[in-house]
């Protein structure tokens, strides 16, 4: 999870989860490199997950999944077996899986359920 130098609650809340959930990594951001952009937040996240990988001989790429969902959004309870899974990602070209994410903060969003479409595979590149 990356913190982006938020107000709310990220850091501790995903500081408890971590020492029960080794698979769980906080990536903390502090100005003036924070709150600049969530591309950004998401090339800072996706250079501490190399960095993380690189640094482990146990671990498969191929296997790792990224999930990038904003503090607010909601997901379903099976969204991630619906990314994770063989419809979405059992062909190895697939390299990327959207689906439907209901925000706390978007009206029309909200129209549908967290996660309510199917799974969309990308080809990867």
């Amino acid at each position: 999870m990356i913190d982006d130098a938020s107000d709310d609650l990220t850091a501790p809340i995903v500081t408890s989860l971590a020492q029960r959930a080794p698979r769980v990594h906080l990536v903390s951001r502090h100005r003036p490199d924070a709150r600049i952009g969530k591309g950004a937040a998401l090339n800072a996240a996706y250079a501490a997950l190399d960095e993380h990988l690189s640094g482990t001989r146990d671990r498969d790429r191929d296997r790792v999944i990224v999930c990038v969902v904003d503090a607010d959004g909601r997901l379903s309870p099976d969204a991630l077996a619906r990314v994770s899974g063989p419809d979405s990602s059992g062909d190895p070209e697939t390299g990327g899986v959207q689906i439907g994410v209901r925000s706390g903060t978007s009206r029309t969003s909200a129209r549908s359920p967290a996660g309510a479409g199917s799974a969309t595979p990308t080809p990867g590149s």
